[in-house]
């Protein structure tokens, strides 16, 4: 090969590479601006759900904050029942529970119509449905729609969560 030859050959190559650089920055630079986005986008993403998850983990806090308020329904109930082996007595103190603290003032206004319904309720018993724990359970599933039914017919909430049985007595 003469010189001229050689210079020839090595401005073609020199072209190539340059060109060849270029793509690999190109790329390079394409790369890092997807992964830079992509990261973004991720950052984004995770702080708005952290914000919703912090927001919803205060919202149960707020509603675990609030504490229970438990309105004794005294007197205890006192009903006959027809049982298996002639006339039978039930004594029954139920208490209900709420979170709202004015469903208490609910309850006390509007006890005379939920004694009322409770009484009804009680005294359909037999003694074989409450000698059962299912049975008991059932009752108070019962006695806790009776008392949300009357609550929601004249003030328009259930207010009630809960019923408990803190005495219960057959004779």
């Amino acid at each position: 090969m003469t010189s001229g030859d050689e210079a020839d050959l090595a401005a073609q190559k020199a072209p190539a590479a340059s060109s060849k650089r270029r793509v690999v920055a190109l790329l390079a630079l394409a790369v890092g601006s997807v992964l830079a986005l992509s990261a973004g986008v991720a950052f984004y993403i995770t702080s708005g759900f952290a914000k919703t998850q912090a927001a919803g983990v205060e919202g149960e806090k707020k509603v675990q904050a609030a504490a229970a308020v438990y309105v004794d329904l005294a007197p205890a109930f006192t009903v006959n029942f027809q049982g298996a082996r002639g006339p039978r007595f039930l004594q029954i103190a139920v208490e209900a529970m709420t979170r709202e603290p004015s469903v208490e003032e609910l309850l006390k206004q509007h006890m005379p119509v939920i004694r009322s319904q409770l009484v009804l309720l009680f005294s359909s018993q037999s003694s074989e449905e409450l000698a059962t724990r299912e049975g008991k359970e059932r009752l108070m599933q019962e006695t806790l729609a009776t008392i949300q039914g009357v609550l929601e017919e004249k003030t328009g909430t259930k207010g009630v969560e809960a019923v408990y049985f803190t005495s219960l007595v057959m004779q």
